[in-house]
């Protein structure tokens, strides 16, 4: 699969803290230090649902990354 280099790095994100579930907000920052826009973090997010590359959403909102989406940040 290839990805585009904003989702790469939020997928980045995801696979350092896969051990948590993450909000919008607190991704949000983390992606900031990658130089990741806001909106574009909103829009890989959406990519990985379709994808099955993250788990769906907590009730909260919040998302983490699916042993797909591992799979897919090893080969990148």
């Amino acid at each position: 699969m290839n990805l585009k280099p904003t989702q790469k790095a939020v997928l980045k994100v995801l696979y350092e803290n896969k051990d948590k579930w993450v909000g919008s907000y607190e991704l949000n920052k983390l992606c900031k230090k990658y130089g990741v826009a806001s909106n574009h973090v909103e829009n890989a997010v959406k990519f990985f649902m379709r994808n099955d590359l993250v788990y769906p959403p907590t009730i909260e909102g919040e998302i983490k990354i699916s042993p797909c989406g591992i799979e897919v940040y090893l080969n990148n």
